[in-house]
């Protein structure tokens, strides 16, 4: 089996689900209840990166989805379906790790997606500072003309309500 691709159809089928609700509080709700797809595409993407721990693209996407689930169910109040991986606070720092060797290895844009990616999601909110290098991340990408992934993961998370004033500003940075 191949790595599954940032946006895979797993969390397509999933996005369909709950995409159409009227408002945020509906499609919260649908997102919850179709989260086995969800559930679903994190495992594909779990074995991907326990396949190989410098594939630091399958590894935020964990971390991404990680975030996005306990976002929905502090929204809801309802519990997602979970996959079963290792503890968030083992990952965020392992794949920093493997985005930073990627800059080294000369894989530059690959390693801001990710490196924004990780600050977007994971960071401290209030923090200017984790703010402002999630954004020069997501100016570099823009930059290359490399954010369409990037922007249309972004839409997927902000359209559950998830961060949404650091990822608005990030989109309209890769909107250019």
């Amino acid at each position: 089996m191949g790595s599954p691709s940032r946006i895979n159809d797993g969390l397509r089928r999933w996005q369909a689900e709950w995409s159409a609700g009227a408002d945020l509080a509906a499609r919260q709700a649908g997102a919850v209840r179709s989260s086995f797809l969800a559930a679903a595409a994190l495992r594909d993407h779990w074995r991907a990166y326990r396949d190989n721990l410098n594939s630091h693209e399958q590894g935020v996407m964990v971390v991404s989805l990680l975030k996005v689930l306990d976002h929905l169910e502090m929204a809801t109040g309802q519990k997602p379906e979970r996959a079963e991986v290792d503890d968030i606070f083992d990952l965020l720092p392992a794949v920093r790790i493997a985005a930073r060797a990627a800059f080294d290895r000369g894989e530059i844009i690959p390693a801001h997606v990710t490196l924004g990616e990780l600050a977007l999601v994971s960071a401290d909110q209030t923090s200017a500072a984790e703010l402002s290098a999630a954004l020069e991340h997501c100016s570099a990408v823009s930059a290359a003309n490399c954010g369409e992934d990037l922007r249309e993961r972004l839409g997927l998370f902000a359209s559950l309500g998830f961060r949404a004033a650091w990822i608005g500003k990030a989109v309209r940075i890769l909107e250019g």
